[in-house]
């Protein structure tokens, strides 16, 4: 079993109260995605797959408790999110607009990397989606992070880069109460060490909810 380092405890334990302070859940909102989207299809993130049994069977008992609140993660579709990168064009004019042509660079700088770990964890969420905890033992994860960064454009986000494996995502404005209860027995759960092989570049329709993601990329780490 790998131990996750304190920072990492330190930022899931402050997600977990954040959560725990919280009253309802943050479902879909009318209007949100289309506005988002702005008539924008394909979107594109670096991510990880996550191809383990063990991982897949410690989601399957999560989502089977998680039901009347959240829409379950396909298992194909369980990931951990790298790099959000944004809508691929060849002409960019919004803020989260990338070119083709930094997503090539990218690629390019993620094939010097190496082969690293991630330990999956205990289960933990945010007020829109349940999760379960990923650490980064080798710093792995933070190196593909500064390669990705180098090439631009900067990463667009609203919150502190937190890696994480969803399993589920809000159905509704639920209260938190029932799903904290739920969650609680599962948040010492010991950690779960995959090998990380390849950094994939996904894309799934923007447009439209529950978008299966699909792989327009991979790189291998040597």
């Amino acid at each position: 079993m790998t131990l996750p380092d304190h920072q990492s405890v330190q930022a899931f334990a402050t997600t977990w109260t954040q959560f725990c302070t919280a009253t309802h859940l943050l479902g879909p909102t009318p209007g949100v995605r289309e506005r988002w989207a702005a008539g924008r299809t394909q979107y594109a993130v670096w991510a990880i797959r996550i191809r383990s049994d063990a991982v897949s069977q410690r989601v399957a008992l999560l989502q089977d408790s998680l039901r009347p609140w959240t829409r379950p993660i396909p298992s194909t579709d369980l990931h951990v999110t790298t790099w959000v990168a944004g809508f691929p064009t060849v002409e960019p004019t919004l803020d989260d607009d990338i070119h083709e042509d930094a997503l090539a660079l990218q690629s390019a700088a993620l094939g010097g990397q190496s082969s690293f770990r991630l330990a999956i964890g205990a289960a933990n969420s945010f007020t829109t989606a349940p999760f379960l905890e990923v650490h980064d033992p080798d710093g792995g994860l933070a190196r593909i992070r500064a390669a990705l960064e180098a090439q631009g454009p900067r990463e667009l986000r609203f919150a502190p880069y937190t890696p994480h494996l969803t399993i589920g995502t809000a159905t509704a404005n639920h209260l938190v109460a029932p799903l904290r209860a739920c969650l609680e027995p599962y948040r010492r759960l010991p950690t779960i060490e995959v090998q990380v092989q390849c950094i994939e570049q996904l894309r799934f329709d923007a447009a439209r909810p529950g978008a299966r993601l699909q792989t327009h990329h991979t790189v291998r780490l040597s």
